[in-house]
């Protein structure tokens, strides 16, 4: 369960950066086109192209982070299947020779 809840926690912290990323490209490329020094223009580009690079890379590591949650369900349901596969297989091969019918 803690484990879990860190990995919410590392989601939610990619997610901001992410969206945070996004508004400083947003309010960047404002300002690229409000300019029209080209040194400024330069150093503005330079700045979105940086900032679009690290939210690229948060972008993967969110990515990672979702996939590392599908295993662990995926494993966890695995898990609860085979726990549970006697009563799984008791049922259905009761079923299948009428037991099931004679409490009815």
């Amino acid at each position: 369960m803690v484990r879990l809840q860190a990995e919410n926690s590392n989601s939610i912290s990619v997610q901001k950066e992410i969206s945070n990323r996004q508004q400083m490209i947003n309010t960047l490329g404002n300002q690229l086109q409000e300019t029209s020094d080209p040194e400024q223009r330069a150093r503005l580009s330079r700045k979105i192209r940086d900032e679009t690079e690290l939210q690229n890379r948060a972008r993967l590591q969110q990515q990672q982070l979702l996939e590392q949650n599908r295993e662990e369900i995926r494993r966890k349901a695995t898990e609860r299947l085979f726990c549970h596969a006697d009563i799984i297989a008791t049922t259905l091969s009761s079923s299948m020779n009428g037991q099931m019918q004679v409490g009815l």
